[in-house]
């Protein structure tokens, strides 16, 4: 088994130590993780935010593999992104030695959607427009390895309300995987899209039109803060990129690429 989207209490959205969650990774037998702590750069009133220590974030993932030598434990980041800040992002992340980078829109209208209520009738619209956010990002950025959640939206309950699925933005989504397809970039199933509707079709419909126009990556990430969601939905997700049309997930070193047979 594979996690390639892990936070800890390097993250500001997480209070877990990161050796608490390799140990519970472990203990459920993952083959290989990957932390991928906040770095974010979606700072709204336009200088970049960066509120990681990366060298105690260093420190503590060599420690962690010196006590689970049995797991293979990648450090990576997950950069949000946002148009005011691109280019300081890219700089930055260049500076760093990193396995792997998840680029993830966490902001609409330069706010997280998390922290707003919205009227109902605006949520359709507000689905369209995050999306061309995203595509806008992904055409001025390339230092990352996987576009993170595109179905960001669905793990906000509000949302649940409106029917977010390829059909109803398929110029937009089909844009945004032909710039991933294009840069040789990856897309992530990340189950904590599923908290609610434990349903992945929303995502196998947007994968197999990611193998359609040619993407070959795909990684699979949990997106826990807390150890009882390690390993969530993990099998499901496996399940959903097989019918989706891929044979492999992908795992990472050195920002390199490698490819896991499914059986």
């Amino acid at each position: 088994m594979w996690d390639y989207h892990l936070h800890s209490s390097f993250s500001h959205d997480s209070d877990q130590p990161l050796l608490n969650m390799a140990a519970e990774c472990s203990r459920l037998g993952f083959d290989q993780i990957c932390f991928t702590e906040h770095a974010d750069f979606e700072s709204y009133s336009g200088d970049p935010v960066v509120p990681l220590d990366v060298k105690a974030y260093q420190k503590e993932i060599e420690k962690a593999r010196s006590l689970f030598p049995d797991m293979d434990i990648k450090m990576g980041l997950e950069a949000g992104a946002a148009r005011q800040t691109l280019k300081y992002a890219e700089r930055y992340l260049q500076s760093l030695e990193l396995d792997f980078i998840i680029l993830s829109v966490h902001e609409y209208d330069q706010v997280d959607p998390y922290n707003l209520i919205y009227p109902a009738p605006r949520l359709k619209q507000i689905f369209q427009e995050y999306l061309e956010q995203i595509d806008y990002v992904l055409k001025h950025f390339d230092h990352f390895s996987v576009l993170g959640h595109i179905d960001y939206l669905s793990k906000i309950e509000q949302f649940q309300t409106i029917p977010m699925d390829y059909k109803n933005a398929a110029d937009k989504i089909d844009s945004i995987l032909t710039t991933l397809v294009q840069k040789g970039k990856g897309i992530e199933v990340n189950t904590a899209s599923n908290r609610f509707s434990k349903n992945f079709g929303r995502i196998k419909t947007i994968l197999r039109r990611y193998w359609e126009l040619g993407g070959e990556i795909v990684t699979i990430g949990t997106d826990s803060h807390r150890l009882d969601t390690i390993g969530f939905m993990a099998g499901d997700a496996i399940n959903c990129i097989k019918d989706a049309g891929f044979g492999y997930v992908a795992i990472y070193s050195d920002m390199r690429p490698q490819f896991q047979k499914l059986t």
